[in-house]
């Protein structure tokens, strides 16, 4: 990677942390950080203040910490991305209107229970209890008579804590080419 060769706003990821003078003069950690239009006129005639800065003073960098990349456009059915923006949580908190429509219900058998087994099965009339606890059978195969229980039996669980919204990742560090070939000038030398 010279900067001879790469166009100036050119993001590249590394698998290391660069370092040396080459990297300090000619690349910059992309960390969002604000550059001086004066101290970088061409790399601000390329990406103007998209990520920040005030556009007359200073622009920022683009921010990849902790981020991913999203291509710029509108696909069908889909939200459309503009340069520079952003978006997204790395946490989130469902709520009522953000989760599908379902039932819980319980089923339970209105015959004798005949099983010790609750897989296949379901809650059923028990007997009294009698001295031999442990051959007291709890479940009954589903039959025709098998019948939903009442609402009260299920109560509402959760305690409306964020959970997790990042998907698997694999993580490098980027950086912008800020000295190097102009991409507006086609004529320049590889």
């Amino acid at each position: 990677m010279a900067s001879e060769t790469s166009f100036m706003g050119t993001i590249e990821a590394f698998p290391y942390n660069p370092h040396g003078e080459f990297i300090t003069t000619n690349w910059k950690y992309c960390d969002g950080r604000l550059l001086m239009i004066t101290e970088y006129p061409e790399l601000f005639a390329i990406i103007g203040n998209h990520f920040g800065g005030d556009g007359v003073n200073n622009f920022a960098i683009p921010n990849l910490k902790d981020r991913v990349v999203v291509g710029v456009g509108k696909r069908v059915n889909l939200t459309g991305r503009t340069l520079g923006e952003t978006g997204g949580a790395s946490e989130v908190i469902l709520t009522k209107s953000q989760i599908p429509s379902h039932n819980h219900s319980v089923f339970c058998s209105t015959k004798d229970a005949d099983n010790l087994e609750i897989e296949n099965n379901y809650p059923a009339k028990t007997k009294e209890l009698d001295e031999k606890y442990d051959d007291l059978k709890y479940y009954s195969s589903p039959s025709i008579s098998s019948t939903t229980m009442a609402p009260g039996v299920i109560i509402s669980s959760g305690v409306n804590q964020p959970h997790s919204n990042i998907q698997p990742v694999l993580v490098l560090k980027y950086y912008i080419c800020v000295k190097g070939q102009d991409p507006h000038n086609t004529k320049q030398k590889n």
